[in-house]
């Protein structure tokens, strides 16, 4: 039988949306990944002491921009 518009259409719709499905797990699986690769940085942060020098360079910044400091 010979193949027409609609059944090609309808095949190519198909192709799209399990490449689109695939295509946006895998984008949810990076962005778990890395939202987790960052929490466990800041805690490692948190954990070594750094909050006080991060907010003390951050005060400084913010002074040096506004030309308080």
């Amino acid at each position: 039988s010979a193949w027409t518009w609609q059944d090609i259409r309808v095949l190519w719709r198909g192709i799209l949306m399990r490449w689109s499905k695939t295509l946006n797990q895998k984008k949810q699986a990076v962005r778990v990944l890395v939202s987790l690769a960052a929490a466990c940085l800041m805690a490692w942060g948190v954990y070594r002491g750094e909050v006080p020098v991060v907010f003390g360079k951050a005060v400084n910044v913010c002074l040096e921009c506004i030309g308080l400091g």
